[in-house]
């Protein structure tokens, strides 16, 4: 147990030197999403839980169910929903539970640990189920057509009463994602890093 522990830490204190080392090199060089903004990437987390929550890239995607990850005139990249922008909104807005709020277990397998924690993410918001599929930034989501106008519905419900900065961008991004499917009449496919 302590080795475990010991693994975690040296793993988290990793990360953050490597954030950091990264960081320190300046923005990336990409070109501008959808939106005309450059992606945020060189922006740091303003805490660990920001930086250990990952990144979903959002495209816009014909048929979300049978998408084989190539861009193309139907299926192309958006827009990245930031780890602390997904933490604003998941933990800070809409209090859902997170992983690391319930430890594994010693002894429990991780994939009934993974759907407790689903359950209980879910559960705490069943009035936003659409959003609730994003219950964790380390797995792929998809809406289909018919769910987008919904998924902008739950996001633009949230949006009227948060008040986390890092939210609100997370949800003027989830909208105007929402709004770029629609006049597309296509789904949305959310991937993990």
């Amino acid at each position: 147990m302590a080795s475990s522990i010991s693994g975690v830490i040296t793993l988290c204190l990793g990360l953050a030197i490597l954030f950091a080392s990264i960081s320190a090199l300046g923005p990336p060089i990409l070109s501008n999403s959808v939106f005309g903004r450059e992606s945020q990437m060189n922006k740091p987390p303003s805490r660990l839980e920001d930086l250990l929550a990952g990144r979903l890239h959002i495209y816009v995607v014909h048929s979300p169910q049978s998408w084989d990850y190539t861009t193309n005139d139907l299926d192309r990249y958006l827009d990245d929903l930031e780890g602390q922008e997904w933490v604003g909104l998941f933990r800070h807005t809409l209090k859902c539970p997170m992983g690391m709020d319930q430890p594994w277990v010693a002894g429990e397998d991780s994939s009934a640990w993974r759907e407790r924690n689903r359950l209980r993410f879910q559960q705490a918001i069943p009035q936003y189920p659409l959003l609730g599929r994003m219950w964790d930034t380390f797995i792929d989501v998809q809406y289909g057509p018919e769910e987008i106008e919904q998924l902008r519905l739950e996001c633009l419900n949230v949006a009227g009463h948060a008040v986390d900065t890092e939210a609100i961008k997370g949800l003027q991004k989830l909208v105007e994602s929402c709004n770029e499917a629609i006049k597309h009449k296509s789904g949305l496919f959310i991937a993990c890093d």
